[in-house]
């Protein structure tokens, strides 16, 4: 069909005259002459032949018009000017940090960045936070794969890379609005209202509880929201809120006892964890849904929360005892890593822990090993299977193994020759964890020779090791001579 004979002043049949807005109207001009060509070809003069094609000619007229309307979407949207740092885009300088890998140096350096730029930033930030792919541009990939549309397939397949950069995009807001902390108060009122919004409510959810104290009530009050997706997102996010521990643990635990959601129960016992204040609130119904709860999902949760509480959790071990007998793997496990971190009642944990030693999941063994250490000399019964864990096929539960021995340091004269021989094992993180472990024992006549022979080793972590060995062995003892010999 040839258009190019229309112009701005043409009349469509699906609508009223279209004035031109200006010299550069060819957009304008697209919106006139597309709906005369659907009138044409899908709608106007429909006979009975045309009848059996209406299906397909339906289909492809809902696709154009989300096209159109996406189209048309992008060109609606004004670009606002931003404020620069640095000679860039707060944007791009803020999107340089890895929101999923922020260490506390970067976080601090972004942090001092933030209060440099100030709340000029604020905009701009709102405006990444809120960035999210076109409705309509999902419902059409979507759309694509259910039809088999290999044509738009095709035409879609960068939608899953663009979302997730939009996703990445609002991360990175999130975070700096946590870097900004309560200079980013002036926005509380409108994050509220995007709390709502489920696409947006775990970053949302994230700004708010790093923002500061004064945007704690809308958090609370997103907790009664009806969508249990808004309630697990407010959930993980009050875990940053620890300084008031006072107000928000009570509706962690509510929302443990008795959300209906499995995954808003989720995320209240893995803050309760974060939070690790109150025990006395928080323990015993973390305790009850590790024992109580036919979700697994929950109990991995729970024995995690658990172990974050340290000796104040006692009260826990004979549940999480019983946790190290599950089928599934990752309640093992935490349940393993939990009763090393609350380190009370020896004489019952150190059998169940040397027990763990024997799991076919290698990590369960790995663990094990590692909580044994915890105990260190209260756990010497430990010393013969360590030493068989030492051996183990996988090099993690080996190097586990030999830092563990290392803190049996009353056995020094049964552990050392044990350990001596770990400077062969094949790995290198290994020797490294076995040379740092025998810095730890009484430096004996064997010890200090095995650990200068390990530095003859020209490169590698078992060098290094031997050398912050020696200097620890020489910071603990009176014998200068170990200082010129490793020298």
């Amino acid at each position: 069909m040839d258009f190019t004979h229309l112009d701005c002043g043409d009349v469509s049949p699906l609508g009223p005259r279209h004035a031109c807005r200006g010299e550069k109207c060819g957009h304008v001009r697209a919106f006139q002459i597309l709906p005369r060509f659907f009138w044409t070809n899908f709608l106007a003069g429909r006979n009975v032949k045309t009848m059996k094609r209406g299906g397909l000619q339906i289909t492809l007229l809902i696709i154009l018009i989300g096209l159109i309307v996406t189209c048309f979407g992008s060109l609606a949207r004004k670009s606002q000017p931003e404020p620069m740092f640095q000679g860039e885009p707060v944007s791009v300088w803020v999107e340089k940090y890895d929101p999923y890998m922020m260490s506390e140096e970067g976080f601090a350096q972004l942090q001092g960045e933030m209060r440099e730029i100030g709340t000029n930033s604020l905009p701009t930030l709102m405006e990444m936070l809120q960035r999210k792919e076109s409705p309509t541009k999902r419902w059409l990939y979507e759309f694509a794969w259910a039809h088999e549309l290999g044509f738009l397939k095709t035409r879609l397949s960068d939608f899953p890379e663009q979302a997730k950069q939009m996703g990445d995009s609002r991360r990175c807001a999130a975070i700096a609005f946590e870097a900004l902390g309560t200079n980013a108060n002036p926005v509380i009122p409108e994050l509220t209202r995007l709390l709502d919004d489920r696409e947006l409510s775990q970053e949302v959810a994230h700004a708010l509880a790093a923002i500061g104290p004064d945007a704690l009530p809308p958090l609370l009050k997103g907790m009664e929201s009806k969508d249990p997706e808004i309630r697990r997102d407010v959930a993980y996010a009050l875990s940053l809120r620890a300084s008031q521990a006072k107000v928000v643990v009570p509706v962690l635990v509510k929302a443990l006892n008795g959300d209906p959601d499995t995954q808003v129960r989720d995320a209240a016992a893995q803050s309760l964890g974060e939070i690790h204040q109150f025990p006395n609130l928080a323990v015993p119904p973390l305790v009850k849904t590790l024992s109580d709860c036919g979700d697994s999902d929950i109990h991995y949760e729970a024995a995690m929360a658990l172990g974050k509480f340290g000796d104040a959790a006692e009260s826990a071990i004979p549940a999480l005892i019983e946790a190290t007998k599950e089928s599934q793997d990752w309640v093992r496990l935490y349940a393993v890593e939990s009763l090393g971190s609350i380190k009370k009642s020896p004489e019952t944990v150190v059998p169940v822990l040397i027990k763990a030693l024997d799991d076919h999941d290698y990590e369960v063994r790995f663990m094990a090993a590692d909580a044994l250490g915890n105990f260190g000399d209260k756990a010497a019964s430990a010393v013969p299977r360590l030493s068989e864990a030492a051996e183990d096929e996988n090099a993690m539960v080996r190097r586990s193994a030999v830092g563990s021995l290392g803190e049996m340091t009353n056995m020094s004269d049964k552990v050392a020759p044990i350990l001596i021989e770990k400077l062969k094992d094949p790995d290198d993180t290994v020797r490294y964890a076995t040379a740092l472990a025998l810095g730890q024992l009484d430096h004996e006549a064997a010890v200090v020779p095995a650990l200068l022979n390990a530095l003859k080793e020209n490169e590698g972590l078992a060098k290094r090791g031997a050398v912050q060995a020696l200097g620890n062995l020489t910071q603990s003892s009176q014998n200068s001579g170990i200082v010129v010999l490793a020298s």
